[in-house]
């Protein structure tokens, strides 16, 4: 519920027709005042005029894959067109829902015992039906990024390890002029993660970029979730710290003259 009530036992075939809109509904037609009270009708030709009571939040029946359409509810016992009950039946339960079928069939039949039952499915399989296709898709990719993401960690690694242990020499000279360890290494890691910053800053804006083409795969996420950017720049900058911290520690440990004589 966003707005007014739900049906209740008021709602009955000899009362004023009422009807419940969803929220696309509301924006639509009553943008900037509320929607309940307002009087529509979904009956043509002969009109039959329902006064609004509630306004509910959209719920994507058609699927995740098209847009949010206009959407209204009506109570049973004031059908539209003079219509039955719905063809389905939905039974929430506290319990696993495969442990009351049995019973829901047991109900049914006891009251119409000439009513089919059929096509018993779970929400979870219903779900799980609709987003089969997408799933597929979404391992693959996420695959790939998983490999593009350790193939960047063994690289980041490599490169910034290779750099650090290029300054040896460096670092045995600052060491033979009175520098500390400590210095020393916090000197060369904060060089590794300014490297490290500058380019996690290129390759989000990167990324933020090229997740426009994603957009029609995702639902229920956004294209620029900022969990998932923050859990892979957090981990590229953890790697980057090793391999900055590692090398530079291993370095400032050496006797600077062995250091210097290696040239």
């Amino acid at each position: 519920m966003k707005e007014g009530r739900l049906f209740d036992s008021r709602d009955t075939s000899s009362s004023a027709p009422v009807i419940v809109i969803n929220e696309t509904f509301a924006r639509h037609f009553w943008p900037k005042e509320s929607a309940v009270g307002h009087r529509i009708s979904v009956n043509a030709p002969d009109p039959i005029w329902r006064t609004v009571i509630g306004v509910v939040a959209d719920v994507q029946e058609r699927g995740y894959g098209l847009w949010m359409k206009p959407g209204v509810y009506v109570p049973a016992a004031q059908p539209v067109d003079g219509g039955g009950l719905a063809d389905y039946l939905i039974v929430r339960t506290k319990n696993e829902p495969v442990s009351v079928i049995q019973t829901v069939r047991r109900v049914i039949t006891g009251v119409d015992p000439g009513q089919p039952v059929s096509n018993v499915q779970t929400m979870n399989e219903i779900i799980d039906e609709n987003v089969a296709d997408r799933r597929q898709q979404m391992t693959l990719l996420g695959s790939f990024a998983g490999l593009a993401l350790l193939l960047a960690s063994i690289g980041l690694y490599s490169v910034l390890s290779y750099a650090v242990t290029q300054r040896s020499r460096e670092i045995g000279l600052r060491m033979a002029l009175g520098a500390s360890a400590r210095s020393v290494t916090n000197m060369v890691v904060l060089h590794g993660i300014s490297l490290t910053g500058a380019g996690l800053l290129i390759g989000l804006f990167t990324s933020w970029a090229a997740t426009r083409v994603l957009k029609n795969l995702l639902y229920g996420v956004s294209t620029a979730d900022p969990a998932t950017f923050a859990v892979v720049s957090s981990f590229l900058i953890v790697i980057a710290l090793a391999a900055s911290w590692i090398p530079a520690r291993r370095a400032s440990h050496v006797d600077p003259i062995v250091v210097l004589r290696e040239d």
